[in-house]
């Protein structure tokens, strides 16, 4: 991959407060899921010139593919659910 960005699915924003030096509200993410994004640049040429522009096609994996902890205790599916949801 040519780009990978981690992204959060699935949680929620929480309220911090107030931030002392500018007054702004803060929030943080929290709960949710970690995807990993994988971005592929593909050239495409341009017809009778000489110009070529990037096409980005994006795909999704899991930030963590197999679980040993499930797998051990013998449960198999959820070891790799999270893999699966991505």
């Amino acid at each position: 991959p040519d780009v990978q960005y981690l992204v959060k699915m699935y949680g929620y924003l929480e309220e911090q407060g107030l931030d002392a030096e500018t007054g702004e509200t803060k929030y943080v993410w929290k709960g949710g899921e970690d995807v990993l994004a994988l971005g592929y640049d593909i050239p495409v040429p341009g017809f009778h010139t000489w110009n070529t522009n990037n096409l980005r096609l994006w795909t999704s994996k899991a930030s963590c593919e197999f679980d040993l902890g499930h797998f051990n205790d013998g449960q198999y599916y959820a070891a790799i659910e999270e893999k699966e949801r991505s």
